[in-house]
């Protein structure tokens, strides 16, 4: 389709959102497309939104597609929400041209949203900084960054609480703090991923807090406890874990059959065995897909 006809199509309020036309924007350095921001800048709140969602709907389902330069040009767009979601589309980009634009949104975008989801962004670059992959003033970037949200008093509590699960993954004694700080808060959402930080850590160190949470008469917390003894992939977590599989809560179950198929072992191995034999549909699927998981990892040639 010629750049005249995809400008046309966006530009077009009746026009249907659909794969047919949107591919052909996999890749296209929107520079290169003359009249693009006009044509964007003429369109709706609801069609920027509609478009965007379906483009990240298309990356997920065909890993072939690229939308990265839309979703990137869009991160200024006057719609807090086509910002966020725009952020939520880069999820996979390691492009570290996007970290000083991620920490500058963090820091200053109007939308507590738009900066929630900027905080989530720079995951992936504190999971690199952690394999000291990235670039050290680019690690340090990350970091000051997230802190700096992290120890806001004046910021929201769901961007600070996003700021520290995404840090997390950085061994630093100022997280470590805060983790314990927002823990001990009597904020649900400050707790729920405080718990959350600890796994995302992997130090084991945190284990009997998540231990004792897996009683938590409080579903959240008990839910990412559960995920977060996944996390750490101690096998002393199994025999805590076990006893929820039978948890009123579906939600609490699934997470235990995949925690304990990321914890693996040969008890593991057992455990999901045993799951898959006991007619329950729902937890046979999860059990069924976390042994192929569990066993992927232990022979990633072998298994079919």
């Amino acid at each position: 389709m010629t750049h005249e006809n995809i400008l046309s199509n966006i530009g077009s309020e009746e026009t249907l959102v659909d794969d047919a036309w949107l591919s052909d924007l996999s890749d296209i350095n929107l520079s290169s497309i003359e009249g693009f921001s006009t044509t964007w800048n003429g369109i709706s709140e609801e069609r920027r939104t509609l478009l965007i969602d379906k483009l990240i709907e298309m990356a997920k389902d065909q890993i072939h597609l690229n939308y990265n330069y839309i979703f990137k040009y869009c991160l200024d767009d006057v719609f807090e929400i086509v910002r966020q979601r725009s952020i939520e589309g880069l999820w996979e980009c390691e492009d570290r041209s996007l970290i000083p634009t991620l920490c500058t949104i963090l820091r200053s975008d109007p939308s507590s949203d738009v900066r929630a989801a900027a905080a989530e962004g720079l995951a992936k670059f504190a999971n690199l900084a952690n394999e000291n992959k990235i670039l050290r003033r680019d690690s340090d970037r990350v970091l000051s960054s997230l802190l700096s949200s992290i120890g806001n008093l004046e910021e929201d509590i769901i961007v600070r609480s996003k700021a520290l699960v995404s840090a997390a993954v950085i061994s630093h004694d100022l997280i470590e703090e805060q983790i314990k700080w927002a823990y001990e808060s009597d904020i649900l959402e400050l707790q729920t991923c405080a718990i959350s930080a600890m796994g995302r850590s992997g130090n084991p160190s945190w284990l009997p807090f998540l231990i004792e949470e897996l009683g938590s008469p409080v579903i959240e917390i008990k839910r990412e406890a559960v995920i977060a003894c996944g996390c750490i992939e101690e096998p002393e977590s199994v025999p805590h874990l076990l006893p929820l599989i039978d948890d009123d809560d579906l939600q609490v179950q699934i997470a235990v059959i995949y925690s304990i198929g990321n914890i693996g072992g040969s008890t593991a191995r057992k455990i999901l065995k045993s799951i898959i034999q006991t007619g329950d549909i729902l937890l046979e699927e999860a059990a069924r897909s976390s042994l192929i998981a569990l066993e992927t990892l232990d022979d990633p040639i072998g298994v079919e």
